[in-house]
């Protein structure tokens, strides 16, 4: 070899493969965010955290950084599964005074 490493651009076709991988990632994960249901910010914070590091690492390995997207996932998905479980019971307890 000559030294000279082919960077991304070089590559024909390999940042389109990583757009179309990106893309069904986070349709998995919009998918699975709806099905996961939380009744409290405990139970949100969990599922959301785990789900987010499941994306984050998806996305990340597409850029050589699976840790790294993990952990950012995790935390991202801990605080909005966080907020999402908490409204969740807080719409539960309203409707549950209606009555």
């Amino acid at each position: 070899m000559n030294g000279h490493t082919i960077s991304h651009s070089e590559r024909p076709g390999t940042v389109r493969a990583c757009m179309i991988r990106t893309g069904l990632i986070l349709a998995l994960a919009a998918g699975g965010a709806t099905l996961t249901g939380c009744n409290n910010a405990g139970e949100g914070a969990v599922s959301g955290a785990a789900l987010g590091a499941l994306i984050g690492m998806g996305i990340g390995s597409t850029m050589g950084e699976m840790g790294d997207g993990a952990a950012v996932g995790a935390l991202a998905g801990a605080g909005l599964g966080a907020i999402l479980g908490d409204q969740n019971e807080r719409a539960d307890r309203r409707h549950r005074s209606d009555w």
